[in-house]
C-alpha cells in the first residue's frame, strides 16, 4: 500500500479523500486507528502552520501518523507552500466568516 503521510516525517501537505479509502495506523503500521473515507481529510495541523506570521518550512509540524492508502485511494492536495500563500493575504485575516 502507497503511504501518504509517515509518522515523524514533515507534514507537507493536507489531502481530502475524493474516492476511496485510506488507513492511519500505530507506530508498528499493523493496527489501523482511523479510518478515512471520501470527504475526510488529514494535514488539518498545517492551517495552525500556515497561520503563524512567522512560518519557515523547516517549521513543518511532523505526522503523528502513518497514513497509507487501502487500495486505489483519490485525493485532492494542498500543499504548505498553497496554505501558506491563501493564509497570507490580508483579506484572510480581516474577512469574518459566516
Amino acid at each position: 500500500m502507497p503511504w501518504l503521510s509517515r509518522e515523524g516525517e514533515p507534514v507537507d501537505m493536507m489531502f481530502f479523500i475524493t474516492q476511496g479509502i485510506a488507513l492511519s495506523c500505530t507506530t508498528d503500521h499493523s493496527i489501523p486507528t482511523r479510518r478515512l473515507e471520501t470527504g475526510d481529510c488529514y494535514g488539518e495541523e498545517l492551517l495552525s502552520w500556515a497561520t503563524t506570521a512567522s512560518t519557515s518550512f523547516s517549521d513543518l509540524p511532523n505526522s503523528r501518523h502513518t497514513v497509507k492508502a487501502h487500495k486505489t485511494v483519490e485525493l485532492f492536495a494542498l500543499q504548505a507552500a498553497d496554505l501558506q500563500r491563501v493564509f497570507s493575504q490580508p483579506s484572510i485575516h480581516s474577512s469574518r466568516f459566516t
